[in-house]
């Protein structure tokens, strides 16, 4: 019973030939081997949910973004302006094509940072020259994995609620390094902006991880995301919520490193360490 508490749903009793530990042992097997049924149900059912959460996530393609884009085209397209037309058309293209193959386990993040480019190239035909997204992720770690659409909930949301009357440039920078923590090394994704931040009741649901109110229905994107990387990297990621004391809303997304690029990581560390080592010795 103690092993079947710390979670060994394999461990089965031996029977004997007195009846009543026989009986007891039957017992015992029959309801470990409804536990685990249960757990197994119980993952599936959560598999099933993050599928389902996925969906609609890509459902929730905001209708205000659809039309101010097919506005602009419009507009652009009664000044003759042919060839903003078709760099907003590609860009939408793009952007729409991702969101309908989203359907993969996983996706890397280099294709991430990518729809993140398009979504911010089509917000600049609505903000010219009032907005930038600057992106610092070294090329090595960019065929790390992830789930799709992870990142970019989180710059829609500085732009709809940072990007609030403001005269000086909107800036919202992306950027990628590794954290060696206890439980292994992380990638963490930090998405700042120099906004007017989070809300203060906000930003403390958010850090409790309470649910947002329905008229917060545009930040529903970032509670889906959250529960989704709780569910498929079972509380080895997180997302954490900040304000930057200069301005600006911080959010950093912490995921497990994929084996091979950590691999390669600590190869790259273990080169590096030996290339100084023999500089040292020549400088010895």
């Amino acid at each position: 019973m103690k092993k079947l508490s710390l979670g060994m749903l394999d461990f089965r009793l031996q029977t004997t030939n007195t009846v009543e530990f026989q009986f007891m042992a039957n017992t015992f097997n029959n309801m470990a081997e409804q536990i685990s049924n249960l757990r197994i149900g119980m993952y599936e059912e959560q598999l099933r949910a993050q599928k389902n959460e996925m969906k609609q996530l890509q459902a929730q393609i905001n209708p205000h973004f659809y039309m101010n884009s097919l506005n602009i085209i419009y507009n652009f397209a009664v000044l003759k302006d042919h060839d903003s037309v078709k760099k907003m058309a590609l860009h939408m293209a793009d952007y729409f094509r991702f969101i309908m193959r989203v359907n993969r386990e996983s996706i890397t993040l280099e294709e991430e940072l990518k729809h993140i480019g398009n979504y911010v190239e089509i917000q600049k035909f609505r903000f010219p020259d009032k907005l930038e997204c600057n992106v610092d992720v070294p090329e090595r770690l960019r065929a790390a994995t992830l789930p799709a659409l992870t990142l970019q909930p989180f710059v829609e949301n500085a732009i709809i609620h940072g990007f609030i009357n403001r005269r000086e440039k909107f800036i919202i920078r992306i950027h990628g390094e590794i954290a060696v923590e206890a439980d292994g090394d992380k990638l963490v994704i930090v998405i700042r902006d120099n906004g007017v931040g989070f809300d203060p009741d906000v930003l403390a649901r958010l850090s409790r991880g309470e649910e947002l109110p329905a008229s917060e229905s545009s930040r529903l994107g970032i509670a889906n995301v959250v529960q989704r990387l709780r569910l498929r990297f079972e509380g080895q990621a997180g997302v954490e919520f900040d304000n930057d004391p200069g301005g600006g809303a911080v959010v950093r997304v912490r995921l497990p490193l994929h084996a091979e690029i950590a691999a390669d990581l600590s190869a790259d560390k273990s080169i590096t360490g030996e290339a100084e080592h023999v500089q040292s010795v020549g400088r010895g």
